[in-house]
This record gives C-alpha cells, structure tokens and sequence, in this order.
C-alpha cells in the first residue's frame, strides 16, 4: 500500500512540476541530461569501450560530442557510440525540441485562450463583455488615445476576439488585450496591474448572469482592496436593475469599508451608471449631441409662459427601458407655462401595457412619496377615451397626510395607467384622438422588449399619429435598420430607433462635470466663463462636490440635465448663436426671473419625491413653524432641517408660493443657478465641437 501511495506521489508530483511551464521543463530536461552524461562518463571506463586516442582528457568532450551529433569520428566502441548516439537523438533531438515546440504551442494556445498576462501601464481596464463594447472601446480611444486596453471576462476568448474583430476598427483593436478570468477572483484581479497607474475602469458585468449588480458591487470592494491609497481612478460601475440604481441616488457606495478599515473612495471613485439611462438621456435629448438626431420632448421650440400647449409622452411597454424613459422624462418636464391646480397645463406621462395594473401598482408603490401627491389614474382600454374617467388627486383628498400643503395640486405632472394592447382599437383611437389637439406635444415610446414587436407596433400605429407627433422612438437592440427601412417606406422622418447595444455610450451622459458647477453656483461660488477654467477655481468646486451628500450630487446633475429645456423655454434657439448679453438681460427681469425659479423649484419637487425624500407631515410642519416663529434660534432650525433630512424628509417640498413664505431665502438658490445658465451652455457648446 505505501508503495502505491509513494508510486501515485511521485507521479503527481512530476506531472505538476513538469506541466508548470518552459522553465521547468528546461529544467527536468538538463537534469535527464545531466543523469545520461554521468552514467554514460562511468560505461566508457568499462574496457575497451573507449580508446580515446591515447588522450583520457578528450573523454568528457568525446561522449558529450557523440550526444550532441552522432556521426563525430571519436575513438570508442561502437556499442558506446550507439548508445551514445541513441540517447543523443533521444534528449536533444526529440526531448529538446519537443519541449520548444510545446512551449511555442502552449504560448499560443496561452495567448487565444486569454491566459497569458502582460505588464502594462497608463492602460484601461474594461470588466465582462457584453454587445455594448464596441461603443465603449471607440469612446475609450477616442478620450485615451493610445492606451492599451485590457478586457477580462469568463467568456470564451476566441470567440470574443473573432466577434470583436467583426465590430470594431483594426486601430482599436491593436491595443486590445483579452484574458480570460473571473472578476470575483482576486488573482485574476491582480493580473489587470491594478496599482499601475491604472487610467480608468469600466465594469461591465456579463450577460444575462444572476445577481449581477451584487456581483459587480463585490467587485469594485475586491478592486479597491488592491489598489493604492489615493489613486482616485474613475470605475463606472453597469447597474442593471433600477430599484438598485435608485438605492444607489441616497447611498454613498463610495463611503463603504474595506478590510483594513479604510473606504472604497481612498482607493477608487466609484461611478454607477445604468444603460437604459444613458439611453434615457440621449433620446430625450438632456445634453444633446450632434451625433444624436432626436427631438426634445417640448420640441425644437419648447414651451414659453404665454404658451397652452403642453406635453404629452406615451409609453408602450412597462419594463425596465419603459420606466427610466418615464422616470428620466419627469425630471424635464417642467414649463414656465404651468398654473396649479389646470390640468390643461400639466405635462402627461402614460403608460400602455397588458399589465398595466400590477405594474403600476408596483411602480406607485416603488415611488409612492411622488404619488402621494401626484394626480394619476388607472384605467381599462374601453375607457381610456374618456377624459374625465378614474382620475386620483391626492391633493383634493381631506384625509391626506398632506393636506397642510392646500388643497390645489402643485405637482406639474400627471400618470396614466392604460391596460390593453396598441393593437385594441380603443386604444388606436387614443393615439388618433392625441393626434388631433394641437395644444399637445406628443411623443410615443415603444419600449417591448422584443425588437420586431416594437417594428410591428410602429407599423401599426394610426397615420394620423405619425404625422402629428413630436417624435416616435422604437426601441431595437441590435441594429436600427428596421426602423430606417420603415421610416423610408412611410416617409416619416419623425420615427427614431434607440436602445441599441452597440451605440449606447455618450461620455458627457455618464459624467458630473456640469453637475459640479451647478453645485458650485448653489454654493455661492463666483463662478464666470473665465474663471470656471481657473485651476484655483476648479479645486474649489471640486472641494464643494466632495462635501456633497449623494443625492445632493444627483440633484445637482439632474438640475444640469434641463439647461436647454430652460433655454428653450425662455425663447432661445439652442442650435442658433445665443449672445450672453441677451440671456443675462431676459434672466435679470423680474416676471421672467420668477417663471423659471418657479419652474425649477417644480423640478426640484419632483426630483426629491422621486429618490425617496417625503414632505414634512402636518405635526412636523407645524413644529417647525413654531421654531420659525422664534426669531433667534436660527441654528435650531438648521439643527432641526438636517435632523429631518436625515429621515429622508425635507420641509421645502410644497407649492412656490408656500416656500416663499416658509423661507423666502430657498428661491435665491434657484436664482442663484438659473443666472449661470450661459457658462453651462457654453460648456456644453464646447463639448460638442
């Protein structure tokens, strides 16, 4: 028994020290070698095996060159020499070159596997693979020019590589380098060369795998973990699901604790950022781009204060696109125009869909803080052309927990709640019937899940719609050629596809950078064209962002999401040359100063009652209003405001015309940035040349 133990030990043991690569093998063959040359040095003295021509010092060199070419004329017996020869062609012409030859082989196959790693420096570091990379290598070349970038996913290298080559241009794809390995395992981790001045890192996640968000959450804390103090590399995180993106607006992931205590923010900046937000804010035209051919929700003129028009934005398809095109629209749609409590002024988001009941109830639940104030209503397809049918104020209710804010509703936008299918001629009569107002902007959104339905949906929408809408956006993940074959069949240029993989990511979508400025202006910064480019300046703002709570910084980039719905509002042709002088001058006048203060404190409603912030409750107001009443407890009452935010709370959450007397400060904050529109305009101006 221990001999086979022993026998089975040695086995193992040699094919783990041999397997382990070129030098090893090298290894094992001079030992092989070394062992032959001795044995064969000890036979030659067996007599007359070796003459050695009279010269006992030519006996190492002779076996050695008898090894090495076995037609040498040395003096020995042809025995000698045969099994000299023989072992010679064993070890140096078989043993030799099989271990090169295998070594080359096992390179390659290293190398189309992704197993074979390389000391890079000053690269990016892309994790997972999913149809999106081709979008995201191009912006990478295109912001990193010459960097090489190194791609790790579980999936099969080689035909990565082969679909890859199919997508990408031939430049990019020389500085790509792809491995394979798993981004949970730290020593497929350190193989990135984390701490080696590392430029940027994009974690992607793979496709359709379970707990994904979990996975790249455990991820960033395993990256981080091995990555230098202070190193401040920019990791945007892929969140699929929208509940964890949400969560991800009021929890600073940066803030959370690494094993030796310290936080992810001292190793890496954590960025989360969500596909179907990206595409969201492109469609929706938020900080547009030439390359981008789609049309604002208010239209190329957008709404002014003496307008009656208002917007209306149909979503067919409840899912997870369907909600964060509607959640994303509710940030924007926000006019000087809006009176409270006139419904004909209110901006309308509906939704159509088979399940529009148990969805809806969900969605309502998910942000039941906005519809405790928001006017909504569900209904059937066989009703949906009553107008008047089914409609929920939360507002005109006597026993809401918010009447204390009045009875005349303040919220700026409307819910709809449709059931049925766009085939249902109910519902095609729906379409035609928006068709027909010309007091209504209509957008429509087919967001199914399924490509060729959204290519169905739109050939069955009413021509009448067509014409008249705003925009038709059909979603279609692989290519949009469909939708430009359709377009050219019906001659409608206003049908627009979105929501491809391999075009989504736009780099100024997924940064902050004119959120910090809003930030800085609320903070009272001096900010102006010519300073906001001052190195001293911009680590001032920089400071102020980082003192910032996390839904503050959202708050902040949603703020500089709405500058051309502003622009717009105010009469100004964004495409066209805006003076300065000419903003500054329509800004500074008192009727329009208060319409877009107006305007985005009814964002800034909407904004907080969407990431979770509730108003305060009739007891709570009425105890701070009793501090306000005390004139000298100014520090009390900030106490107070933080001890409520802090429970998610906020007391400014109320109509314009209550915050004016509640604390008729909070408007110079709006005043504050809606001076600075034109530096923000001119920012954006710039990055689209």
């Amino acid at each position: 028994m221990k001999n086979k133990n022993f026998k089975r030990f040695t086995l193992l043991g040699f094919d783990r020290s041999f397997s382990k690569g070129l030098g090893s093998q090298l290894a094992w063959l001079v030992g092989i070698m070394c062992v032959v040359y001795i044995v064969l040095t000890g036979i030659s003295y067996v007599e007359d095996l070796y003459a050695g021509n009279g010269c006992e010092n030519n006996r190492l060199l002779d076996i050695l060159q008898v090894l090495i070419d076995p037609g040498s004329n040395v003096s020995m017996s042809s025995t000698l020499k045969i099994t000299c020869a023989l072992l010679g062609l064993i070890i140096f012409s078989g043993m030799l070159i099989s271990v090169i030859s295998n070594v080359l082989q096992r390179r390659v196959e290293s190398y189309t596997k992704g197993e074979t790693n390389y000391k890079t420096s000053n690269h990016v570091v892309v994790l997972g693979f999913n149809k999106s990379i081709p979008s995201l290598l191009t912006m990478i070349q295109e912001k990193h020019k010459g960097s090489m970038i190194i791609l790790m996913s579980n999936r099969n290298c080689e035909e990565m590589r082969d679909w890859i080559h199919s997508h990408i241009k031939s430049d990019i794809e020389e500085l790509l380098i792809l491995l394979n390995g798993d981004r949970l395992a730290e020593e497929d981790l350190k193989r990135l060369n984390l701490n080696n001045n590392i430029k940027e890192i994009f974690l992607l996640g793979e496709e359709d795998e379970v707990a994904h968000d979990a996975i790249n959450m455990e991820c960033v804390k395993k990256m981080a973990s091995l990555m230098p103090m202070n190193s401040k590399v920019e990791c945007h995180v892929q969140i699929e699901s929208h509940a964890m993106y949400s969560v991800l607006q009021a929890v600073d992931f940066n803030k959370t604790k690494l094993d030796d205590d310290s936080t992810i923010s001292k190793h890496l900046l954590f960025i989360p950022f969500n596909f179907n937000e990206i595409w969201s804010q492109k469609v929706l035209a938020t900080i547009p781009n030439p390359k981008d051919d789609y049309t604002p929700l208010d239209g190329k003129k957008g709404i002014q204060s003496d307008s009656l028009q208002h917007v209306h934005l149909i979503i067919v398809g409840m899912n997870e696109m369907g909600i964060s095109l509607a959640i994303n629209a509710a940030h924007l749609l926000h006019f000087p125009n809006y009176k409270d409590g006139d419904f004909s002024t209110y901006s309308q988001i509906t939704f159509i869909d088979a399940e529009a009941e148990s969805k809806g109830e969900a969605f309502r639940t998910q942000l039941r803080h906005l519809f405790d104030l928001a006017r909504w209503r569900y209904i059937d397809s066989r009703d949906c052309m009553n107008e008047e049918c089914g409609w929920i104020d939360p507002m005109a209710d006597s026993n809401s927990p918010y009447s204390h804010l009045g009875d005349t509703n303040f919220m700026d936008i409307q819910w709809e709640f449709i059931k049925g299918d766009l085939y249902n001629s109910d519902i095609q009569d729906y379409l035609s019937n928006c068709s027909i107002h010309d007091k209504e902007i209509t957008t429509i959104a087919l967001c199914d899940n399924d490509s060729e339905k959204n290519a169905t949906f739109c050939m069955a929408l009413p021509e009448s719609i067509c014409k008249s809408a705003n925009a038709i956006l059909v979603r279609q993940k692989e290519s949009s050629i469909t939708i430009d074959l359709i377009r050219e069949l019906h001659e409608h240029d206003k049908i627009r596809s979105f929501g491809m993989m391999t075009e989504c990511y736009q780099e100024n979508l997924i940064s902050d950078k004119y959120g910090k400025i809003i930030n800085a202006c609320y903070k009272g910064l001096n900010i102006t064209l010519q300073t906001v480019e001052d190195e001293t300046i911009q680590e001032e703002i920089e400071r102020e962002w980082d003192k910032c709570h996390i839904r503050d910084k959202w708050s902040s980039n949603y703020c500089a999401n709405m500058l051309m719905t502003k622009l717009r509002s105010l009469g100004f042709d964004i495409d066209g040359n805006i003076d300065e002088n000419e903003i500054e001058s329509k800004i500074s006048q008192p009727d329009i100063k208060d319409e877009i203060q107006r305007t985005e404190h009814n964002r800034w409603n909407t904004e907080k009652l969407l990431v979770g912030v509730a108003p305060l409750l009739k007891k709570e107001s009425e105890e701070f209003k009793h501090l306000q009443d005390l004139q000298d407890l100014q520090e009390l009452k900030d106490e107070k405001r933080r001890w409520y935010l802090k429970r998610n709370k906020h007391l400014d959450i109320c109509s314009n015309d209550k915050l004016k007397v509640i604390d008729p400060s909070v408007a110079g904050y709006d005043n504050r940035v809606n001076s600075k529109l034109w530096i923000l305009y001119q920012m954006v101006k710039h990055q689209n040349q």
